[in-house]
């Protein structure tokens, strides 16, 4: 055969084998970009983002990873480094190809599954959670591809673990308080038996804080905790801090009040020599409310309720007074709660409720980005009554339904002038209540005032708190969907002060995230709520949300929270709650 014609034989299969290779290459960048349109989680996952992506085929090759992913696996010329060793909850030891090992028939029946684990990088440990999730490469093929994303879960575990402790002492808080009541009850509820709970509170402490200085006060309530867990090992009971100078002791299998006050006694005694009254000129006392299970209330928050109010009256009687709630012995407080529910609703029907609005501002520009609108009772007789006051009645009630109603009503009309008046249009925030969010007719509600006043749905922001969010998760949440396909915007209100899980922050289609004050009241001489603050602003900006921090009250805090690159603030700083034309005078000085 002539040379010739072998070179063209030769260049024939040649060009054949060029074309098979650029046919199959072209299939694998067609599935490549069919796994970025078709994916939700790689749309998500772009280049920016700060979650590793990984995808490999079925052969452990891989299809793509980015940046983030190659810093964590060791990614080098598209192999899995053998360096990636994973510690799992139980300590066992994994690698990504042994957990799809492992978890094939899962991933085949289910499309996903994730996990928790511990990175081990070098000599450093990251918390992580990994989520796996298959992708057929093609309706008639049985083959597919595990999508990979990792997350950095550093930032949520940081703040999680100082959920159910004050940052000061480490001893269980409020949060903590509640779900322990709730154990205890089911617990004594198989058993008959009755607890008690004891509610100290430092009298004078605002003029013990001014004369010490904070950090001396610090020292003070370390030894009264010190003195207080002792005392509880003692007696097998529980302490918690409820608030900086408020502490509940838990006492199972106690119910007479003999035996309470020789408690209380012995606890004041040695309390009251914690403090050197010659230097302060001031003696240790301590103000008690005393609450039984299941005399004062067979619920938490009843129970909790009553003991406040025990404490209330103590404070009210002067130093070092105790006051125990039995079942309906606060009889002036039952009946001034009757006849103001009774006024309640003669209120409403008579106008005598109100918004007032307080704006949140831009922490770059200083301009106002939105305001939220809370709700005021004017009484004919009484003036301005406090919603501390009348909103725990009408939640326990029922008539926050009616009165949330008001509120969303009132907000959209006030948009509806805002717009015919060609005034300036602002975000406004309305909290609802776990009673409205439950009541299921909420959103055909805002639904119709959307549609009978034809304001700009954009316009309205609903909040929860976090507690509500995560007491009934599923209403919530799909009660949220559902507004969220109306337009508004949605908030998680109080962020910090729930025992939610952080994966309702990917689970419920929020947009802002609004941190709770209690993180911001003391933050200028607190470094633990410093750290907690700032991771909370960066959790919300992984989320991409929008991230308020309410309670601002001075410059030093605005500074503060500004440095961390938190988007907005809400606070006596900037302003009060101002009644409508006041608002409206306020955004007018600001165009």
């Amino acid at each position: 055969m002539p040379s010739s014609q072998i070179l063209i034989i030769l260049i024939a299969i040649l060009l054949i084998g060029v074309l098979i290779l650029l046919i199959i290459l072209n299939k694998k960048s067609k599935n490549i970009d069919a796994l970025y349109k078709k994916n939700k989680i790689l749309e998500r996952s772009s280049e920016y983002s700060k979650d590793g992506l990984l995808v490999i085929t079925q052969a452990k090759e891989i299809i793509t990873f980015n940046d983030v992913a190659k810093q964590l696996f060791f990614l080098y010329n598209q192999e899995l480094g053998k360096a990636v060793i994973l510690k799992m909850s139980d300590g066992k030891m994994e690698s990504i190809n042994t957990l799809i090992k492992a978890n094939k028939e899962r991933l085949e029946h289910f499309k996903s599954f994730s996990v928790e684990a511990t990175l081990l990088k070098k000599r450093t440990e990251i918390p992580v959670r990994i989520l796996f999730e298959a992708y057929s490469v093609s309706k008639k093929s049985s083959e597919y591809d595990t999508i990979i994303i990792i997350s950095d879960i550093s930032q949520e575990l940081m703040v999680t673990k100082h959920r159910h402790r004050d940052l000061l002492t480490n001893l269980p808080n409020q949060s903590q308080a509640m779900l322990d009541i709730g154990v205890f009850m089911n617990k004594m509820n198989t058993t008959n038996k009755k607890f008690g709970l004891v509610l100290l509170e430092i009298d004078h402490f605002s003029d013990i804080r001014a004369i010490l200085g904070h950090i001396s006060t610090d020292l003070l309530i370390g030894k009264i905790v010190e003195s207080l867990k002792y005392f509880a090992r003692e007696i097998d009971s529980s302490v918690y801090q409820m608030t900086r100078n408020n502490f509940l002791l838990l006492i199972p299998e106690i119910t007479t009040e003999i035996e309470v006050k020789d408690i209380i006694k012995i606890i004041r005694n040695d309390l009251s020599n914690l403090l050197d009254n010659e230097v302060t000129n001031i003696d240790l006392t301590f103000s008690t409310g005393v609450s039984f299970f299941p005399l004062s209330g067979n619920g938490i928050d009843m129970l909790i309720d009553n003991t406040y109010k025990a404490l209330a009256k103590a404070e009210e009687k002067g130093n070092g007074h105790i006051v125990i709630d039995y079942e309906m012995s606060l009889d002036k407080d039952k009946n001034h709660e009757l006849k103001l529910f009774t006024q309640m609703n003669d209120a409403l029907e008579n106008n005598q409720f109100e918004l007032y609005y307080q704006p949140y501002i831009d922490m770059n520009s200083g301009a106002i980005e939105g305001a939220e609108a809370l709700i005021r009772w004017k009484h004919p007789d009484r003036g301005l009554i406090s919603p501390i006051e009348f909103i725990p009645l009408a939640e326990k009630t029922g008539f926050i339904i009616e009165l949330g109603k008001f509120v969303v009503e009132e907000a959209v009309k006030q948009q509806k002038k805002w717009e015919l008046f060609d005034f300036h249009k602002l975000p406004i925030a309305i909290n609802l209540s776990l009673r409205e969010i439950e009541s299921g007719d909420m959103v055909d509600f805002v639904a119709k005032l959307l549609n009978k006043y034809q304001i700009n749905p954009a316009l309205l922001n609903f909040e929860i708190t976090e507690n509500i969010g995560m007491v009934n998760a599923e209403v919530a949440k799909k009660e949220f969907i559902a507004l969220k396909k109306l337009g508004v915007s949605l908030a998680l209100d109080d962020f910090g002060t729930g025992y939610a899980s952080f994966s309702y922050l990917r689970d419920f289609p929020l947009d802002i995230l609004k941190i709770d004050l209690a993180f911001i009241s003391n933050i200028i001489e607190n470094e633990e709520h410093q750290k907690i603050v700032k991771a909370m602003v960066n959790l919300g900006h992984n989320f991409d949300l929008k991230v308020i921090a309410k309670g601002i009250e001075d410059k030093e805090t605005h500074d503060l929270i500004q440095s961390y690159k938190c988007d907005m603030a809400q606070g006596y700083y900037f302003s009060k709650p101002l009644p409508v034309f006041e608002f409206q005078e306020l955004i007018r000085k600001e165009l």
